[in-house]
């Protein structure tokens, strides 16, 4: 929770002494980079937290603490983190097969298979390359169903 009361702490400034009633565990745990992934997702802050964020990293704790406390303005708003969104997992044989085709690696591949399931005419594609590679009709139809 030390993430969270210091995200509350910066942004309600309620404690003026807060820092220094900190035990040293706590401020060990204190994050930098948590909280300028979390200031960084509203929108107000952005430009803030885009300028400070290449020298707080730097920073002792305690200065980037206060640094935090001069140029967040005081305001309780959500801040709402987003995860980054899960990568589909593609059929081995179809990335291999993309690997082989392109001469590409399987990170690239599956950002190939991306693109091209998007449209029709990549979605042929796809296809073409699975009977490129001398698929039977029901391997090809099980893989473009998991598309």
């Amino acid at each position: 929770m030390a993430l969270f009361d210091d995200l509350k702490q910066i942004q309600n400034k309620k404690q003026k002494d807060y820092w220094e009633k900190l035990s040293e565990k706590d401020k060990k745990g204190f994050n930098t980079y948590m909280l300028n992934r979390f200031f960084s997702m509203n929108s107000d802050y952005i430009d803030v937290i885009n300028y400070i964020q290449k020298y707080n990293l730097n920073l002792e704790r305690e200065v980037s603490y206060k640094l935090f406390m001069d140029l967040i303005p005081k305001n309780s708003i959500f801040l709402k983190y987003l995860k980054p969104k899960k990568e589909k997992e593609y059929n081995k044989k179809l990335i291999n097969y993309f690997c082989d085709c392109f001469e590409i690696n399987e990170f690239e591949a599956g950002e190939y298979i991306d693109i091209m399931k998007l449209t029709d005419d990549g979605k042929t594609e796809i296809k073409e390359i699975l009977e490129m590679y001398a698929c039977d009709e029901k391997e090809i139809k099980k893989i473009m169903e998991e598309l």
